[in-house]
């Protein structure tokens, strides 16, 4: 479902701001005296850098017998591989989309796979066990996915396991059948997780550092490969199927990774680890201790969390948690109650380490992240450096502190520091305190049943204030918003919270600033993976424009033009979004709420009958009201989130009333920083949508200003081409149309400002739509706000994302000249170049500018 709830979504405040989980609660703390921790802290994992027995043992010798048969089962394996990926020496090719480790894996050699795992000492039963999963046949031709522990080989999980998380990161809500049963993306992709970690464990068991240091010897040898094999091979083909960028010299590692093998990914992850191991000529890793401790790390961490599931409890357990992770609510009280119980206990058994372990750990991960995100700068800088957008020698210039760079990496690590991590724990345990009470489980599930059971058009009505027949089920939807705000006066009345009998502000300012810091992180990513998306495509077109003219595809050379083209307009406004959020100014301000006033706050809104005030019978059906006829919902909305009028610069006359008040005459409705909570949002608005996981897509005209106009052509009119308009200027009672064209008079014209289309200079912002990140925005546009969708491109007729208004009859100038307008799609850009796709998803906030066709008629 759409959330178009526009500002409500943003007026829940520390529901966004502290993510929480869906089960709310009474304000009924229990006893906040007490001493003993909520949670008990689990021990920290094995660091494997601390020793040379666990990052650098003496290898081991498997006995004869035994390497024979595993070095002729690898051979076999080997050449399976090469049979079914269409390896062809010849040309040094492979069929479409095989993967980077695929291909490697085609022209390794057994033995020297054998001798890598001698060198991690990696013990001969061990040994036996991952053999007989890399070389396990594949049947599951009949399936999309295989999820069976026992069935697979290694490198078939590894590509699923790519797969599934790209059809994740571009739709979460994707289903995928799987056994005649259909399940979402989300619950697919955790069960293969599940699949290659239940592997892993029959393997190497609780012996991380033995994982450890067969991916690090592994990682190692696969460059051997490449360096050795896979260019020998590459210069031994008699016919090569495409001549590298003159840019490229295939005769580097780097240069053939990039060109030939066209992995730039891959390549800046090898660089950033031969920093770390310090690889020697022979591809021997000579120092090995902080890459054994971060695959120790994450192995060992995945693997408690796998034991959960498969020693607590089942498989079959699994399943029920993670299908009932993705309802939106909850049938019954009973599968509100077993969510709550999986989730609490795998919290307690998992997941509940100390904050200085978390520390450790996550800085362990993002300071080798770091060493990529700089590797990348080299990597993808290619010949398209000199445009500054694709250029990767810069991280943008975006915030940064003395504690933290401009990388992600950075401002990550910067994120949990100071007391932050330790904060965001005490969140979450007085998160498990309070989900641990019944009480507080059925009253959610209750109202949040009521609510999201509506149907999802009703829903759409309501949350976009939609004229409807009656108003009766907004009592449901309050109810339910009031729920979600529960668990927040929950949480700011805790003792947890006090660092003396009235102050509470500490933890919420340092979960407001890892949250702030994470915003950062992730703005810098966003937009260094376009530019890494941008240096690909040109790439792409390059290699393209290489092949013989009857080869050549003009088609998706055009296709990946456009895509560059819609990175840079995404790019920008990344660009616009950040610099509105200030990120110093956040910062600065996190520290100045008072959460005292906002939990004071919070608590009256809470506390409200809204269920039977002013329940009045209108017209026979039940509807509920305030006396001035506001319905309950703009009621609730008013006393959570105070606002007030604020004159444009246009308006001349301020002394009118509120009800005359209005966009349309120049006036707009802003916080009123009176109010603590409006304060706060007022400030930390980007912030906290960032925290939800939620975009707004503004629809609005290019720079306040008319849109451009495109003359159609048409068997009625005078006009024999096609040409485009802008509205120069407006004055009077007239909009004046220029023509681009010199010598085009005839197509100047006037329109009577009485006469207009509601596209005047007073509408700067139509609408703005608050979307799931990745969700597709409904971009729907209706004529004279009645009839059939002008849906032109995306065709959800019944979706009513806004309404523009235009004469039917046309417009008559001062010439009697007649103008007809038809809306011709929202666009990206000023320029109307790029319009809104059918599939488009955005994972940040968007401008979108209408275009109309004008056809005139004399």
């Amino acid at each position: 479902m759409k959330k178009t709830v526009l500002r409500l979504s943003l007026m829940m405040t520390l529901v966004l701001l502290f993510v929480m989980v869906l089960v709310a609660c009474d304000p009924k703390p229990t006893d906040k005296s007490k001493t003993t921790p909520i949670v008990q802290e689990l021990a920290a994992l094995t660091d494997y850098s601390t020793s040379k027995t666990y990052y650098d043992p003496a290898a081991v010798e498997y006995e004869g017998d035994v390497k024979t048969k595993n070095e002729q089962d690898l051979a076999a394996k080997i050449l399976v591989e090469r049979t079914n990926t269409g390896y062809d020496a010849d040309t040094f090719t492979w069929d479409d989309d095989v993967s980077t480790a695929r291909k490697i894996f085609t022209l390794s050699k057994a033995s020297d796979i054998l001798e890598r795992f001698s060198k991690a000492a990696l013990k001969q039963e061990k040994m036996n066990l991952l053999v007989k999963y890399i070389v396990r046949s594949n049947d599951n031709n009949s399936k999309p996915y295989e999820l069976e522990i026992g069935k697979g080989d290694f490198l078939n999980d590894y590509d699923e396991l790519e797969d599934l998380n790209d059809i994740y990161d571009e739709d979460e809500d994707t289903k995928i059948t799987i056994n005649g049963k259909e399940r979402y993306i989300t619950e697919v992709l955790r069960l293969k997780e599940y699949k290659m970690m239940g592997e892993l464990a029959q393997i190497f068991g609780e012996s991380g550092d033995e994982l450890a240091r067969v991916a690090v010897e592994i990682v190692a040898y696969s460059q051997k490969v490449v360096d050795v094999e896979m260019r020998a091979a590459y210069e031994a083909a008699i016919n090569k199927y495409y001549v590298a960028d003159s840019s490229e010299n295939v005769n580097t590692f780097d240069g053939f990774m990039k060109a030939i093998i066209f992995d730039y990914e891959t390549l800046s992850y090898y660089k950033a680890f031969n920093v770390y191991v310090s690889l020697n000529d022979d591809y021997i890793p000579t120092v090995k201790a902080s890459m054994v401790k971060l695959y120790g790390f994450h192995y060992a961490y995945q693997l408690k969390d796998y034991m959960f599931w498969s020693e607590k409890y089942t498989r079959s357990n699994y399943e029920e948690y993670l299908a009932l992770g993705v309802k939106e609510y909850f049938n019954t009280l009973e599968e509100a109650k077993q969510y709550t119980k999986y989730d609490r206990e795998h919290y307690a058994y998992a997941y509940r380490y100390t904050a200085s372990f978390y520390a450790e750990y996550y800085n362990t991960h993002f300071t080798f992240q770091n060493e990529i995100e700089k590797q990348e700068k080299t990597v993808y800088k290619e010949k398209y450096g000199d445009n500054q957008f694709q250029d990767m020698s810069d991280a943008g210039t975006h915030f940064t502190t003395s504690s933290g760079g401009k990388t992600y990496s950075e401002q990550m690590m910067t994120s949990i520091k100071s007391t932050r991590m330790q904060s965001l724990l005490v969140m979450s345990d007085i998160n498990y305190e309070y989900t641990g009470i019944e009480a507080n489980v059925k009253s959610y599930q209750e109202k949040s049943k009521a609510y999201l059971s509506l149907s999802e058009s009703l829903r759409d009505k309501i949350e976009n204030d939609e004229e409807r027949s009656n108003y009766y089920e907004d009592i449901l939807y309050v109810e339910y918003q009031v729920e979600r705000i529960k668990p927040e006066t929950y949480f700011l009345s805790h003792s947890l919270l006090k660092t003396n009998a009235t102050k509470i502000n500490n933890i919420p300012k340092d979960i407001l600033e890892n949250q702030i810091y994470s915003y950062n992180a992730d703005t810098i990513r966003g937009i260094q993976s376009l530019k890494k998306d941008n240096v690909i495509l040109l790439a792409e077109i390059d290699r393209e424009n290489k092949k013989e003219d009857q080869d050549k595809n003009t088609a998706l050379i055009a296709q990946k033009e456009d895509e560059i083209a819609r990175n840079k307009i995404v790019k920008d406004n990344i660009d616009s979004n950040y610099s509105s959020a200030s990120i110093p100014d956040q910062l600065t301000s996190a520290g100045s709420h008072s959460f005292d006033d906002i939990n004071r706050d919070l608590t009256a809104v809470q506390v409200y009958s809204y269920a039977t005030y002013h329940n009045e019978i209108i017209r026979g059906k039940p509807r509920y009201q305030v006396i001035d006829q506001i319905q309950v919902k703009e009621f609730f909305e008013d006393f959570l989130v105070k606002r007030v009028w604020k004159a444009g610069p246009d308006v001349v006359d301020t002394n009118v009333p509120d009800d005359q008040k209005n966009e349309q005459n120049g006036w707009t409705k802003e916080y009123d920083t009176t109010w603590s909570i409006s304060r706060f949002l007022n400030t930390h608005e980007t912030i906290l949508r960032y925290a939800n996981s939620q975009v707004v897509i503004t629809y609005k005209n290019a720079d306040g200003v008319y849109s451009k106009y495109s003359l159609s052509t048409a068997t009625n009119t005078t006009m024999n081409r096609s040409d485009d308009f802008t509205i120069e200027s407006t004055s009077g009672n007239y909009i004046t149309w220029e023509s681009k064209y010199p010598g085009a008079g005839i197509f100047s014209g006037e329109i009577a400002a009485s006469n207009k289309p509601v596209l005047s200079d007073y509408i700067k912002t139509y609408k703005e739509e608050t979307l799931n990140n990745g969700d597709k925005p409904t971009i729907a546009i209706w004529k004279n706000g009645t009839g059939s969708a002008y849906d032109r491109w995306v065709g959800n007729s019944g979706a009513k994302a806004i309404v523009i208004k235009y004469n039917e009859n046309g417009y008559t100038n001062s010439k009697g000249e007649t103008y007809f307008f038809e809306f011709a799609g929202w666009f990206l850009d000023k320029d109307f170049k790029y319009i809104v796709r059918p599939d488009d998803t955005f994972d940040y906030d968007m401008v979108f500018y209408p275009a109309f066709y004008v056809t005139r008629i004399r």
